[in-house]
């Protein structure tokens, strides 16, 4: 014998079956869930879903009644109507009509589906919310056109029940969704890092070895060339020096971002890492005819990786010299202030504009068409972060830009 419990457990199993059939997309569960209530609880059934990512199901005995059902309930309040479904959302109840005429719903049903409803009618409805908590995702509704009895309290509250469960196994399959793409995109994510890492190594090691022939090069035949064939080899050096940068910029951005990058760290003094970076750009600075004055004399104490803080001054002043033109004065002074060293680099150049102020950090920001690949400054501003410092630009009253290096200072590290 067929009792409320047993018919209750058969209706939540076959709501669980139509979500996970094969293939299941949210709009032919609610068709198969629209079905299945059709035949329990009248003629036709609908289930809505309306938001960002809007889904129906609709379903009547009469198969040429279905677009009737959608078109009566599956539309929300628009201007000149209040729709049922969207005074269901809106409110979060539900409505029972009880041997009501086309006349009486007809405020409530949207102009198109009108003359439908004229024709066929319906003398009983239920609509109830699809709601999680906090939220209603969409409406679940019920009609009689040809059965004459009216919807019951009971039958309502039964329909309720389906309606939180149908939500609660829609918000379950979409956040299962959203996890399986999270994954992928971590997958994704994961492989891309990965070959950066794998490439950049691979590239490393015959750059090695040209910069080596190239200084060698340079040793043997001091003197001996000409002065086309010294320019060919001092543009091959600032070439090859360019590309290791840039893929230093690379690898260190992409362990930063997969949270690997680990700090040499060490007690040392900041003038002697200006120095070096300094003597690695100085080519390029000639080249231009550029002038670089290091202004300091006290010692600069600190602690960080000289490796990558060499990184972040080289960054610096390549783009310095990259976006100032030929004659650019160029002065590095620094100090300490209480529990921090203070670097400032700063030029008399044609300064920054308001909006380059900070998107000059952004990540594969270009200035202009001939830039480098837009990692230099993401890149020093990122690994002087991870010393604990900070990293922003300004313009100076008397005109170019200033560039502005916090680190704490060496008897404040633990």
């Amino acid at each position: 014998m067929t009792t409320p419990d047993t018919s209750r457990l058969h209706l939540l199993a076959a709501i669980d079956e139509a979500f996970v059939a094969v293939d299941t997309t949210t709009e032919t569960a609610l068709a198969a869930i629209a079905r299945v209530l059709a035949h329990h609880f009248g003629d036709g059934c609908g289930a809505y879903i309306f938001g960002e990512a809007d889904a129906a199901g609709s379903w009547h005995h009469d198969a040429t009644l279905s677009p009737f059902v959608h078109a009566t309930f599956g539309a929300l309040s628009r201007p000149g109507y209040d729709g049922l479904s969207g005074r269901v959302m809106r409110t979060g109840t539900p409505i029972r009509l009880t041997h009501t005429t086309p006349e009486e719903v007809r405020p409530f049903i949207a102009p198109h589906a009108l003359p439908a409803l004229v024709r066929h009618g319906f003398h009983s409805a239920v609509l109830v919310p699809l709601r999680v908590p906090g939220r209603t995702l969409g409406v679940l509704t019920a009609l009689r056109d040809r059965t004459p009895m009216g919807y019951t309290v009971a039958e309502q509250a039964l329909l309720q029940e389906l309606a939180d469960y149908v939500a609660l196994t829609v918000t379950t399959m979409n956040l299962a969704k959203l996890t399986r793409h999270a994954q992928r995109l971590a997958e994704r994510d994961r492989i891309h890092r990965e070959s950066i890492a794998t490439v950049s190594h691979d590239l490393r090691t015959p750059l090695a070895a040209v910069q080596i022939a190239l200084g060698l090069l340079a040793d043997t035949t001091a003197g001996q060339l000409g002065p086309d064939a010294a320019e060919l080899l001092g543009t091959a050096r600032r070439s090859t020096q360019r590309l290791v940068t840039m893929i230093e910029d690379l690898l260190a951005m992409n362990q930063i971002d997969a949270g690997i990058l680990e700090l040499n760290v060490t007690p040392l003094d900041l003038r002697t890492i200006i120095a070096e970076a300094a003597r690695m750009v100085q080519p390029l600075f000639q080249e231009k005819r550029q002038e670089l004055f290091l202004a300091f004399s006290a010692p600069l104490p600190t602690r960080g990786d000289a490796r990558r803080l060499e990184q972040v001054l080289t960054n610096l002043l390549a783009n310095a010299h990259r976006h100032t033109p030929p004659g650019t004065r160029v002065i590095i002074s620094g100090e300490t202030a209480g529990a921090e060293i203070r670097l400032l680099l700063r030029d008399n150049g044609p300064g920054l504009s308001p909006q380059d102020l900070e998107q000059i950090f952004q990540r594969h920001h270009r200035r202009d068409a001939g830039g480098g690949s837009g990692l230099g400054l993401a890149t020093a501003r990122a690994l002087v972060t991870q010393h604990g410092g900070r990293l922003w630009a300004d313009n100076a009253i008397s005109g170019g830009a200033n560039f502005h290096l916090v680190l704490p200072a060496a008897a404040q590290q633990q």
